[in-house]
């Protein structure tokens, strides 16, 4: 930023300052070192975490099938002097001015989004635009596709023009006083918001002593403690946190060798361990899916014939050209047949698309049911705390499994986490065939938040070669974790 006057408040930039006032900072902040002089413009304006990011992503699509809808509408934005911003809206004209169309990917509308549409609309009016109506169109959750999409039975019209208008007073003078707050770069402290990316200190990044690292968290008896080691009374305590403090203050692994022996019986050899990476979207892509489900594209598998057998390694990534559900299932099937138990973590992923999967294709259907009934969660004697490592910080993902048992995440990879695959693959392998129709040119809308990077050839190929690495890798820790177990244990299965 040049100067204290050359701030702009967009209307994204309200919505994240009413969650949280520093975050709001922090994103002004960036848009002024990244200004080339001049007056700070509202790009580049990307939110701060994958969720956001593909909400937003999620809501141009939504936007761009509207607009391509529509007659007589205008795509634009509005200033205020003072500095306000509403970014760029569809309007159309209506008897008594124009109408907004807010077309969002969510299944519900929430008073956030009542809030910001206030303020856009008091933006537009304070710039002479009349404003009269408000609507919003929010993604039907029953709708499933057809051989061809419906806009008409994607997306339910709301009019919300009294429930925005009844707002834009308040909303216009909460605006205000964020937009002065960023004026004048101040702390404004904490947003006290345990999830605020910003304001939390991660739980990865805590002394595994931390009383914030307690799973369930810590109720009001145990307010005044500032480490784990202060609780000499495990009465207070739910079974799971008196394990983890047990823990902490033995500084060593606690193990229900019982319960996690009967659990490592029911991994029968030949074992497979199989991990899905899915991607959920707004408008759904091929006929028979429902909008934000679940559709796997890739999965990993580390097939294992006995206990001394060499480990198999095989996957299936999709090419993100056509409808690849019934392809994933041929290859999939190959590679589990005569599989005693089929080992996952977090076994909900996996067997809802085995489910799902037997739904889409009815010949196949007996061969993925018997595939799910063979699943073991490899999750549960973490989440039943038959083990409990105090590295774990109170986790029971399997990131933070890996680094407490063996030492190691996903550090060294490109792609972290499910989500963070789930978007490389389809605003980067799947776009340049897919979505390529979905862009507002000139506008900047999707440019605004979108997915970094660079897209083309050269990029989708190194997504691809990224996305077969993590997918591989998380089925590779699986096995390292069950061997760890195993060892643990004392105990060498050979059941047949």
């Amino acid at each position: 930023m040049t100067s204290t006057g050359s701030v702009v408040l967009t209307d994204r930039d309200y919505a994240l300052g009413r969650r949280c006032p520093r975050r709001l900072l922090a994103r002004i902040s960036a848009r002024g070192r990244s200004s080339a002089g001049g007056v700070a413009a509202p790009a580049p304006d990307r939110p701060e975490n994958l969720e956001e990011i593909h909400a937003c992503l999620q809501d141009a699509e939504a936007m761009q099938a509207t607009w391509r809808r529509l007659t007589n509408a205008r795509f634009d934005e509005a200033t205020t002097p003072e500095g306000i911003r509403a970014l760029p809206r569809i309007r159309v004209p209506s008897p008594g001015g124009w109408m907004l169309i807010e077309p969002i990917s969510r299944t519900t509308i929430r008073p956030s989004a009542l809030d910001r549409l206030a303020l856009v609309s008091g933006v537009f009016r304070a710039c002479d635009v009349p404003v009269d109506r408000v609507s919003i169109l929010s993604v039907n959750k029953q709708y499933q596709r057809g051989e061809f999409l419906s806009f008409d039975e994607l997306f339910e019209w709301t009019d919300c023009t009294t429930a925005v208008f009844d707002r834009i007073h308040s909303t216009v003078a909460r605006a205000r006083r964020l937009l002065e707050l960023a004026r004048r770069a101040e702390d404004p402290g904490s947003c006290g918001d345990k999830r605020c990316p910003l304001c939390r200190t991660p739980r990865g990044n805590r002394e595994i002593d931390d009383p914030e690292t307690l799973v369930h968290g810590r109720d009001q008896k145990l307010r005044h403690i500032s480490s784990l080691h202060e609780i000499a009374d495990a009465s207070v305590l739910r079974h799971e946190q008196a394990v983890q403090v047990k823990a902490v203050q033995q500084n060593r692994p606690q193990v229900n060798h019982s319960e996690l022996q009967r659990f490592l019986a029911s991994c029968r050899y030949p074992r497979v361990f199989l991990d899905f990476e899915s991607v959920n979207v707004a408008i759904p892509p091929f006929e028979g899916i429902a909008a934000w489900e679940h559709v796997p594209f890739q999965f990993s598998v580390h097939r294992q014939q006995g206990p001394r057998a060499p480990l198999e390694r095989a996957g299936f990534l999709a090419c993100g050209e056509k409808d690849w559900r019934q392809e994933i299932v041929g290859r999939l099937l190959s590679e589990v047949v005569g599989a005693e138990s089929v080992v996952v973590y977090g076994r909900g992923l996996e067997s809802r698309s085995l489910h799902r999967l037997a739904e889409t294709f009815p010949v196949h259907s007996a061969s993925l049911r018997a595939c799910a009934d063979r699943i073991v969660d490899l999750q549960t004697p973490f989440r039943k705390f038959w083990y409990y490592h105090p590295e774990q910080r109170g986790k029971m993902g399997l990131k933070a499994v890996s680094r407490a048992l063996l030492g190691t995440g996903h550090e060294e990879l490109e792609i972290q986490n499910g989500l963070e695959a789930s978007m490389e693959f389809w605003y980067r392998v799947a776009a340049p065939v897919l979505r390529k129709e979905i862009h507002f040119a000139g506008n900047g809308y999707v440019d605004s938040c979108g997915w970094p990077g660079e897209n083309g050839g050269d990029a989708r190929e190194t997504a691809r070669e990224n996305l077969l690495a993590y997918s591989e890798m998380d089925t590779a820790v699986l096995v390292q974790i069950l061997a760890e177990l195993e060892r643990v244990t004392g105990l060498a299965l050979s059941t047949g």
